[in-house]
Order: structure tokens, then sequence, then C-alpha cells
């Protein structure tokens, strides 16, 4: 039956808990050297500093390690416990390595979840290029999914439409966001540079599913401007609206940077719609000591840029999220 640490008995539990990584590895190097000043003089200390702790050690488990005359060697029992410390010694500096590299971003995973494909992809395509070494595993899911995953630690961190940052999480504005209009590309307004509300309410509308951020601004805005806006279809997702609208069906409501250039449709801007959003990095506080989620974090704060074109702010945009607060049933 393998043994658990309820099997040691408690007064060699008590004589593990004093022996310390510095006395094993000041062990290991007397061994080595077959000196006391030799390893002395490779850890930097002085050699009575050397000879109290393997003095220690023998008082602690009652054992003898070195012979002492007529020349410095281990005993049988000292040369059992050198090969097992030189293992011990060997799985640490292992694992100081491996952190040393987490560290430095040498190595690891980045887990991001995303509901605005074309800046999360540019994002991730910028971290690869500066961390090569980490490991990139991405999602793609609904923002309200894409909160789910990550308050239950499915994911480390997430780019998604928000109307305004959650209280739950940390929210980094990367890009506000407006609401726009896909038409038929031979649609009577497709020229026009802007569209008010009204008009846009009045046209027969394709909409995205319900709980869409998309959805939800413009519902609002239409409510803010008491107009009651014209549902000819509702479709799951912005690659259905696209086709609804390029197929004749009706107008799609979409953000501003959602519109990639499509030669069926044409983009144009509803002006002055009362609602605006943005697109956040979202992530759980705790994961801040993750290197690789703090390095994202400083990236996107690097390439933060408004609705209208680029522009650089490091950081200003981050909310942190409340300390205590969290939902389960979003």
């Amino acid at each position: 039956m393998e043994s658990t640490a309820s099997d040691i008995p408690p007064d060699t539990r008590r004589k593990l808990s004093g022996l310390n990584l510095q006395s094993l590895r000041t062990f290991q190097t007397v061994a080595e050297c077959n000196s006391f000043s030799r390893a002395a003089s490779l850890l930097n200390v002085s050699q009575p500093t050397v000879s109290f702790q393997i003095s220690n050690m023998e008082s602690l488990f009652g054992i003898t390690l070195f012979h002492r005359r007529p020349k410095l060697e281990l005993t049988a029992v000292g040369r059992e416990l050198f090969n097992r410390a030189r293992i011990i010694l060997s799985r640490i500096d292992d694992l100081e390595l491996s952190l040393d590299e987490l560290q430095m971003l040498q190595r690891g995973q980045l887990s991001l979840g995303f509901s605005a494909p074309r800046r999360a992809l540019s994002l991730v395509a910028q971290f690869m290029q500066a961390f090569p070494a980490i490991e990139v595993r991405t999602i793609a899911a609904n923002t309200q999914q894409l909160i789910e995953h990550l308050e239950q630690y499915r994911i480390d961190m997430a780019v998604v439409g928000l109307l305004e940052p959650l209280e739950t999480v940390g929210c980094q504005l990367i890009e506000p966001v407006r609401l726009s209009v896909w038409l038929p590309k031979d649609h009577p307004l497709a020229g026009r540079p802007s569209l008010g509300l009204e008009e846009v309410a009045s046209l027969p509308l394709v909409l995205r599913e319900q709980g869409s951020v998309t959805r939800t601004a413009f519902e609002r805005a239409c409510i803010k401007r008491d107009v009651k806006p014209q549902v000819r279809l509702q479709v799951q997702g912005r690659e259905a609206v696209r086709e609804a609208v390029a197929a004749g069906i009706g107008v799609g409501v979409i953000f501003n940077t959602e519109a990639a250039h499509d030669e069926r449709i044409r983009h144009v801007p509803i002006v002055n719609p009362s609602i605006t959003a943005g697109t956040y990095l979202i992530y759980l506080n705790e994961m801040l000591g993750l290197p690789a989620v703090q390095a994202m974090l400083d990236l996107a704060a690097d390439v933060t840029a408004p609705a209208d074109g680029p522009v650089k702010d490091r950081g200003a945009n981050r909310t942190a999220p409340a300390p205590t607060t969290r939902t389960a049933d979003r």
C-alpha cells in the first residue's frame, strides 16, 4: 500500500520540517568537494557556517553523514542521502528555471476568447510576434458565453463588445464603436454619407439575435428617441446579417468596426445615435499574476484606438473589477 504523509511518524515529520534547501545544497556541495573549506568558498559563506549546517543535519536525524578522519568522505548513510539530495535539488532547479521562463515569457500559455474577431485576432498576431514562445489558444463565442467562460476560469481573457464596463471583471477599452448600417449596394440610400436613427428605424431591418450587444445598443437608442424599429428578420451572428443584406432582405444594423469590405453591400454610419459601446479586453483581477495576461493587457493599452482611427493610449481606459462583487447568473 502506498504511504501518505499521515503514515510518517510525527517525530520524523518534525525533523523534516527542520531541514531546508540551503542545508541540502550545503551538504551536496561538501560531498562533491570532499572539503568544508572548498564548499564554503563555492557557496560564498564562512567555513564555520558550513560546518554548523552539516553538524545540525547530523544532530537533527541522529546520523553521521561524513567520516572526518583520516580524510573527509561520505558514510554509507551519507552516500544514500547524497543521491536523494541530488534528485531533489535537480527538480527544484528545474522548477526554478520553469518559473523564470514563465516570468520572462519564454514559455507558457494564454487562452483568449473573442466575440469581436477583427480586433481580437489583430491583438493575437501582435502578441505572437512579440512573444513567440507563448502558446495562444482561442475560442469564439458571444459576449455572454465568454463572460461565463471567464468567470468559470475556462479562459484567461476575452475580447468582447460591451455597452459599458462590467463591475464583476476587469475591463480595458480597446476601441469605442458606433452604430452603422449595411445596405444592399443598389439601395436608394446606399450613397448617403450618413443616416439618422429615425430613418434607419423606418426601414425593413435585419437584426441580430436577442442578447447581442449590437442589437441591445440599437434598441436602447430607439427607446431613447422614442422610435419603433421595423424588424423584418432576426438572424444569428453578424455574418448572417451580412448575407441577408446582400440577398436584399433588408438593412442590417452593425457596429462600424464590423464593416469589412464587401462588393455586394455598402456601409453607412448612423449619426448621433445617442448610444455608444466599445470593444473591451476583459479579465479576472486574480489572473493579473500571470505574466502572459499582464503582457496582453500592456499590448492592448499600446494599440487602443478610437472609432475613427488609431491612437495610442497606455492603459488610461483600464477599469479594475469591484473587489467583492461576483454574479454567477449572467
